[in-house]
């Protein structure tokens, strides 16, 4: 049996960077810097379980460096170095460097050996300032078995050499012997938590093999290292406490773990190779569906009843998995918004500003892809808004505003699309600057343009007003990647800025799923469809409710009016009906509605998204296509740059 280290090494790449995260959580959201106990053991633990993991793959600097940090976070978890600013940003930046030392392990970047120096030289000075802990009631002595078993004897002497570590931390020096069994058993007694020895033999074996710790009311008043079969133990091993003890007549003690049991959550690793390959399979059955279903309504007789039953149990339990498998490449946001709390706080002390983030929404989900590729664009939008939107607290008291501005990082879905907005309390936009700076530029700019017509600008290449070039930001320096990076989502940038009360940059984003819910209708020959989260209402306009204004129509509805968007003539689809056989339906995307012109509804279906772009290239008025049941393809409508057209 052979050992994919690749994937075990894939697997600890994943659990680090969970680690890791868990480290910039806690001390990014303790805005007070208290912390209570439980997040101080989780702190130690994340440290413990990289450098734990270090030793099974090799990644020696990694695990030195890991060691440190870890000494570290336990003098402060053993209230011996208090979590002040200076060891919070002790620990950030050592955060950091594990990312860093890990990806070069990894063969993919380079660390400065300085770099480390210097941060392992705070460290030590951050010990040096180390008190007397306060004297603590002794944790509860607990006994435990462990239970191992090697699923190939061929690894029998490299999951010794794991448990032979494991049972030095925890103070068992006797050296295991790696007998022709390939299953042992350890009865121990220690104070260490539940989590703790779950975490150090977290790491013992590969795959296939088995190691088990569980607490047991019986285990033996010695230590002892067992074949896993009824016999004597083959090596009694005490921890050297025990044995000093032993000597002087005296019961044995053993090493106290202050950390509280947690349950491990019940998840598993899956490639997304995998899940895209599953979600083209689910895709696929949706298009035979359609075909099956409609192969039943041309059915007649006796049989038809029975077939549209079975069709209709099918497509309940189709949509049913349709639904399962696209959430499973479904992430909260939260995992990214996470991140500009770092952000906030480095810039906080680079601009000598001071800034409060609030975050909400974090719990809106959209595609692992999509997330992804969101970081760089809301890494620039929140950059340039601490460095150029937001006032110094001195600005900001003479204005009569709290000296600490507040940054909004929000989230949410409206309608079809997941909406994130960041906006903030700062000055706001100069609207007189960024037109004499495109005047100067010689862009072309009209005599009295609209608000939104001069924010537009900022977003052209290389566009700033700061007087100077910072190596942090400038408003409108890397807007355009913004803007480019959010339209290669089939999404858009809205910008919202007030003087004096700050700006708002709303992002919309597609729910960019593999399959959708569509409205198929028809236009001359041809089938499109209209995605129904966008749909309001379809209906056959009433006499006197179309009113032509200059070149175009609006349609009363609702109260109000919205522009008609003739489809016929967009697409040239030949001569139009009596203007009494059309259909108007009435769509939205973000704050603007328009009514759709088309000559029937045909049914409402799945439609499997195909990529234009991948497959053909990119076609304005269409996010994609999909295949009908009848083997025919159907183009599927951008409402959003439909209704982005509209005057």
């Amino acid at each position: 049996m052979s050992i994919d280290v690749a994937l075990l090494r894939s697997t600890f790449r994943d659990e680090v960077a969970e680690h890791a995260q868990t480290v910039d959580d806690i001390l990014l959201r303790a805005d007070d810097r208290e912390l209570e106990r439980d997040q101080l053991d989780a702190l130690f633990r994340a440290v413990h379980s990289i450098k734990g993991g270090c030793g099974t793959f090799g990644f020696k600097r990694l695990g030195e460096f890991a060691h440190v940090l870890e000494e570290l976070l336990d003098a402060v978890r053993s209230r011996e170095l208090p979590l002040d600013l200076e060891v919070t940003d002790i620990v950030l930046r050592g955060n950091e460097l594990v990312r860093a030392l890990l990806a070069a392990e990894c063969d993919e970047g380079t660390v400065d050996p300085a770099d480390i120096t210097v941060l392992e030289a705070g460290i030590a000075a951050a010990l040096s300032r180390r008190t007397a802990p306060s004297v603590a009631a002794p944790p509860a002595e607990k006994r435990w078995r462990i239970s191992v078993t090697v699923a190939d004897s061929a690894r029998r002497e490299s999951v010794v050499e794991s448990l032979r570590a494991a049972f030095e931390t925890l103070g068992l020096l006797e050296i295991l012997d790696p007998s022709e069994s390939d299953a042992w058993r350890v009865d121990l007694r220690t104070t260490r938590s539940d989590h703790e020895l779950h975490e150090l033999f977290a790491f013992i074996g590969a795959a296939g093999d088995e190691c088990i710790v569980t607490p047991v009311a019986d285990a033996p008043e010695a230590f002892g290292f067992f074949d896993d079969e009824p016999g004597a133990p083959q090596t009694a091993a005490k921890p050297p406490a025990a044995r000093s003890a032993e000597r002087a007549g005296v019961p044995p003690e053993t090493v106290a773990g202050p950390s509280k049991p947690t349950a491990a959550a019940a998840t598993i690793r899956v490639g997304v190779e995998k899940v895209d390959h599953l979600v083209n399979l689910v895709g696929e059955l949706v298009i035979a569906q359609s075909v099956l279903t409609r192969a039943a309504e041309a059915v007649v007789g006796p049989e038809r009843d029975a077939l549209e039953s079975v069709v209709a149990d099918i497509s309940r339990h189709m949509r049913d998995l349709r639904e399962g498998v696209m959430s499973i490449r479904m992430v909260p946001l939260g995992t990214v918004f996470g991140r500009f709390r770092r952000v906030c706080r480095e810039l906080e002390e680079r601009l000598g500003k001071r800034v409060s983030l609030r975050i909400s929404g974090e719990e809106t989900e959209l595609d692992k892809g999509m997330v992804e590729r969101l970081v760089d664009p809301l890494t620039h939008v929140i950059r340039n808004s601490l460095d150029h939107g937001v006032e110094s607290p001195e600005q900001r008291e003479a204005a009569g505003k709290s000296p600490v501005a507040m940054v909004s990082l929000s989230a949410s879905h409206q309608g079809g699309e997941v909406v994130i907005e960041v906006s903030d309390d700062g000055r706001g936009l100069d609207r007189d600057a960024i037109l004499a700076r495109a005047r100067e530029r010689g862009l072309p700019v009209g005599e009295n343009p609209s608000d939104e017509e001069v924010w537009a600008l900022i977003f052209e290449p290389g566009f700033s007003t700061a007087q100077s070039v910072t190596d942090v930001s400038g408003r409108g320096v890397g807007m355009d990647v913004v803007r480019r990076n959010v339209a290669e989502l089939g999404g858009r940038v809205e910008l919202r800025s007030a003087a004096g009360k700050g700006t708002t940059i709303r992002i919309r984003l597609p729910l960019t799923l593999a399959i959708l819910d569509g409205l198929a209708v028809r236009i001359g020959g041809e089938v499109y469809i209209i995605p129904l989260t966008a749909i309001i209402e379809s209906l056959v306009p009433a006499s006197g409710s179309r009113l032509r204004i200059g070149a175009g129509e609006v349609l009363a509805f609702r109260g109000d009016y919205v522009p008609i968007i003739p489809l016929r003539d967009r697409f040239s689809e030949g001569t139009a009906p009596p203007i009494d056989d059309v259909i108007c339906v009435v769509v939205e995307s973000g704050s603007r509605r328009a009514a759709l012109e088309v000559d029937a509804l045909e049914e409402q279906l799945q439609a499997v998204v195909k990529s234009l772009e991948a497959n053909y290239r990119a076609v304005p008025g269409m996010a994609g296509a999909t295949v009908l049941g009848n083997g025919r393809v159907a183009l599927i409508l951008d409402i959003p740059g439909l209704l982005g057209t509209i005057a």
